[in-house]
């Protein structure tokens, strides 16, 4: 397990950066929620991936690290919403290698884009170039999700090892 921390560190790190990326995108996914309600869901599992990254950031950094002790409901908040993220990396890791592995569907995909945009005038987007996009997005893709897997593997495990920093029911209910 030691061995691992310096790599959960720099995981942790780069958590955050993407994080920041897609607070922004969620809010973008939160004004289209308005004309249909269903994306909500998808915006609230994008939600929860952000709090778990800051919350388990957090919890490393000041719980671990500098032994600071915590709310029982720090703890609940890291563990449901590492859970939701773990549900999400494995969604998303299934789509995406599905999708590597069989890009039949992408290239419908950007069939249509290229009929639309001849439609609009020519845009300069071509078969081969929405391809190439694609697939360093599925990459990408499939890179958070592994990274998003091994973080909230070790985080659990360090949320048991660790469980004294988060006080005891006595201290709650006072």
């Amino acid at each position: 397990m030691n061995k691992l921390i310096p790599v959960y560190r720099i995981v942790g790190y780069i958590l955050i950066v993407i994080a920041g990326i897609l607070g922004l995108g969620d809010l973008l996914i939160l004004l289209g929620s308005l004309g249909n309600p269903l994306i909500l869901i998808e915006a609230f599992i994008v939600i929860a991936v952000i709090i778990y990254s800051f919350a388990s950031f957090n919890f490393y950094n000041a719980g671990v690290q500098k032994g600071k002790v915590f709310k029982r409901s720090f703890r609940d908040l890291v563990n449901i919403n590492a859970y939701i993220t773990l549900l999400f990396a494995i969604m998303t890791l299934a789509s995406t290698i599905m999708l590597v592995a069989n890009p039949a569907s992408l290239n419908d995909y950007n069939n249509q884009v290229i009929k639309a945009q001849s439609s609009y005038g020519s845009v300069g987007l071509t078969k081969q170039y929405l391809m190439r996009v694609a697939m360093i997005v599925m990459y990408i893709s499939i890179a958070y999700s592994i990274l998003l897997l091994f973080h909230v593997m070790v985080t659990l495990k360090l949320l048991k090892q660790y469980s004294y920093l988060f006080g005891k029911k006595d201290e709650q209910q006072q």
